[in-house]
């Protein structure tokens, strides 16, 4: 269990509440709220667990993906796939939020995801996407999530990487890929 103080998130839809609730103020009075906004919300402790996460979805995705990547790992190899999820949220190759980054994939005419056509495997498996509330991996998979997305723990881990895959495969798209190393289960890449 965290405790963090409110996040980038929080502090966006604090002033995107406000900004929506106030109708034509001048600039002077704009910026003014804007900052008591951000203040309120930097004085808030938020207390994200395995019991609440649900309130968070940017966090519990990724604490999702971790479960499913690497959730039988070390902190370090679930750190790394973390990492690598927010790592892409950066990048112009993939969508700017944690939650559309795991979702990210090849679909149906009818919105349905195609089976093992997305970029994490357990997101269009077929399986169950249901986390066991009670399971250690969950809830230190939560841990770490909330470690990553909002103290931007980790950083340099996996030095930047935005790719990796199982050791246990062989993917043709590592050959263009620079190897930046591997922690438990999972090789990591930049290009």
């Amino acid at each position: 269990m965290f405790k963090t103080i409110a996040s980038v998130a929080m502090n966006m839809a604090v002033v995107g509440a406000v900004s929506f609730a106030v109708a034509s103020p001048s600039m002077d009075d704009q910026a003014a709220i804007i900052e008591q906004a951000v203040q309120r919300a930097n004085a808030q402790t938020v207390d994200i667990t395995a019991e609440n996460i649900d309130q968070f979805p940017q966090v519990f995705c990724l604490a999702q993906n971790i479960f499913f990547e690497a959730g039988i790992e070390s902190t370090a190899g679930k750190a790394a796939v973390a990492r690598v999820t927010v790592n892409r949220t950066s990048s112009e190759r993939f969508p700017d939020s944690v939650c559309e980054v795991v979702k990210q994939g090849h679909k149906h005419a009818n919105g349905q995801m195609k089976r093992y056509k997305c970029q994490f495997s357990w997101y269009c498996d077929g399986k169950s996407d249901t986390v066991p509330a009670n399971s250690k991996n969950w809830k230190d998979s939560v841990d770490v999530a909330v470690a990553v997305y909002t103290s931007n723990k980790y950083q340099g881990l996996v030095e930047g990487a935005m790719w990796y895959h199982a050791k246990y495969v062989n993917p043709s798209w590592q050959r263009s890929m620079d190897r930046v190393g591997t922690i438990d289960r999972h090789i990591f890449y930049t290009q």
